[in-house]
C-alpha cells in the first residue's frame, strides 16, 4: 500500500513539473504598434476603421496635417492591438488581421 502511494505521488509530481514546464513557456503577449493621423473631418470614419481592424488608441494628441501648403487639424494617435504585424505602416489598415 505504501508503494502504491509513492508511486501515486511520484507521477502526481512528475505531471506538476510538466504543467509547470509547458506554462513557463507559453509566448508572452505581443502588440504591434502604429500611428494615424485623421484630419477632423475623418476622424471617427478613421477610428471606426482601425477599430473593426482591431486597433486600440493607446495615446491622443491635438496636431496638424499638412496637404501641400495647406494646414488641416488634426489628431496624431498611437494605436495598438494583440499579435505581430509585420512592418510598420502609418496606415493601421494596411496591416489589417
Amino acid at each position: 500500500m505504501r508503494k502504491d502511494l509513492a508511486i501515486v505521488m511520484l507521477l502526481l509530481a512528475v505531471i506538476a513539473v510538466l504543467l509547470g514546464i509547458q506554462t513557463f513557456n507559453q509566448p508572452s503577449d505581443t502588440w504591434s504598434y502604429t500611428i494615424l493621423v485623421p484630419t477632423d473631418e475623418n476622424l471617427i470614419k478613421e477610428l471606426n476603421k482601425a477599430g473593426a481592424a482591431g486597433w486600440e488608441v493607446v495615446s491622443a494628441r491635438r496636431a496638424t496635417s499638412t496637404e501641400g501648403l495647406e494646414s488641416k487639424p488634426a489628431y496624431e494617435m498611437i494605436l495598438k492591438r494583440h499579435g505581430a504585424t509585420l512592418g510598420f505602416a502609418i496606415n493601421p489598415l494596411q496591416n489589417s488581421k
